[in-house]
């Protein structure tokens, strides 16, 4: 139910728009101490500066069974080509709220 529920907010909040304004992406990771694999699965919407973004986090429990962890739901903004802010409102594997993060991407 859950990675039902997380699925339809990807969807959400990705609304149908140009192939190049609208982009996904999955992440998968394995970290070899803690024996845990994780995936990330993103959709992002892009309107000229502004960026609007839904993650949804998943962990394969024992290489078996893939539990949902949490989303997390954004915006950013490009002050510059070499300059973005954002904000990130992530929640918990319930939909709890769990923390919110701002922060300020530099390229160069």
């Amino acid at each position: 139910m859950k990675l039902t529920i997380a699925t339809l907010a990807l969807l959400i909040a990705s609304p149908v728009a140009y192939a190049e304004e609208l982009q996904f992406s999955v992440n998968a990771e394995y970290a070899v101490e803690a024996e845990d694999f994780s995936i990330m699965a993103k959709t992002s919407y892009q309107m000229d500066e502004l960026e609007l973004f839904a993650t949804a986090d998943f962990s394969l429990i024992d290489m078996e069974e893939l539990d949902f962890t949490g989303m997390g739901i954004g915006v950013g903004y490009d002050l510059s080509e070499s300059a973005n802010v954002y904000g990130i409102v992530d929640l918990d594997g319930d939909f709890g709220y769990s923390e919110t993060t701002l922060g300020i991407t530099v390229t160069f």
